[in-house]
C-alpha cells in the first residue's frame, strides 16, 4: 500500500490529515475544495444484533439493534465520500430522541447536537471486498480507499461508530483544480 502512495507524494499529507483528525471530514472537505458536498442518504434501516455483522457488535458490546445510514457525498457531479453511520439508539442521552422514530433521524446532525467524544479506532487502507460489509448496497468503484473510522461517546458509553470512505483519485483531481484556480487567478 507504500507503492500506491509514493505516486502522489507530497498529496498523502492531505489524506493523513482528513483521516488523523478528530473533526469532521467532510467538513474538511468542504473547506479543501470550497464547496459544499452534497449528501445523498442510500440506505437507512434498524438492523437487527443477529444480523451485524462482528465490528459493530464488538464496539457496542451489546446485542440491542443498531440504526444504520449509508450516505454518498457527492462534489459537482461525482460521489468523493462514503459514510456509513451505525447508532446506538438506546445509548443516547435520555431526552435526545424525544418524538422522533427511527425513519426521520438525520444521524450527522444528531451527532453535530451532542456533546460526544470522538475516538479514532482505524485510520488507513481498505479494499472493496471489506469495505462493502460498511456500505452494501452501495457498489464501490475503486478496489482500495483510504478509510477512516472513529466511535463517539456520549455521556460515557459508545453511541455512534463511523466508517467513512474516501475517493482518492477524486479528492487529488478536484483539489489539484482548486490549488491551480488560486495560483493561476
Amino acid at each position: 500500500m507504500e507503492k500506491e502512495w509514493s505516486i502522489w507524494g507530497n498529496e498523502r499529507y492531505l489524506f493523513d490529515l482528513l483521516m488523523h483528525s478528530e473533526g469532521s471530514s467532510i467538513k474538511m472537505l468542504e473547506i479543501i475544495l470550497q464547496e459544499e458536498l452534497r449528501e445523498e442518504v442510500v440506505e437507512q434501516v434498524l438492523i437487527p444484533a443477529k444480523s451485524l455483522h462482528k465490528r459493530p457488535r464488538a464496539v457496542f458490546g451489546q446485542t440491542s439493534p443498531l440504526l444504520r445510514r449509508v450516505s454518498s457525498y457527492r462534489y459537482r457531479e461525482e460521489t468523493i465520500v462514503h459514510k456509513a453511520i451505525y447508532a446506538h439508539l438506546e445509548g443516547l442521552p435520555e431526552g435526545t430522541l424525544d418524538g422522533m422514530n427511527h425513519e426521520e433521524l438525520h444521524l450527522e446532525k444528531l451527532i453535530d447536537s451532542l456533546e460526544a467524544k470522538r475516538e479514532i479506532l482505524y485510520a488507513g487502507y481498505e479494499n472493496d471486498r471489506s469495505a462493502e460489509i460498511y456500505f452494501h448496497p452501495v457498489k464501490l468503484k475503486a478496489d482500495l480507499f483510504p478509510v477512516k473510522e472513529y466511535q463517539l461517546t456520549c455521556s460515557g458509553s459508545v453511541c455512534f461508530l463511523v466508517h467513512e470512505l474516501f475517493d482518492a483519485e477524486l479528492i487529488l483531481r478536484h483539489s489539484r483544480r482548486k490549488l491551480r484556480k488560486e495560483i493561476f487567478m
